[in-house]
């Protein structure tokens, strides 16, 4: 799977996330699956910030997770 695609998967269960759609646990479950992908194809500074969204999620700081979204979007 190519970088690009991984940084919308990631961005959409963020959205749905955020919007309601689905729950933290979901949007942590989906993140994690993608997370071993991230490791074969992706750039270090995708890794890092999807490590920090994840983490960002079990602590359940969401104020840090939509500034994150909106501060930077060509990161994620």
């Amino acid at each position: 799977m190519g970088e690009l695609y991984l940084r919308l998967r990631i961005r959409s269960i963020i959205d749905n996330f955020l919007s309601g759609k689905i729950t933290r646990n979901d949007a942590i479950k989906q993140i994690t699956e993608l997370k071993d992908l991230l490791y074969i194809s992706s750039s270090l500074e995708l890794i890092k910030t999807v490590e920090k969204i994840l983490r960002y999620l079990e602590e359940g700081d969401i104020k840090a997770i939509r500034k994150m979204m909106n501060k930077k979007p060509t990161k994620l």
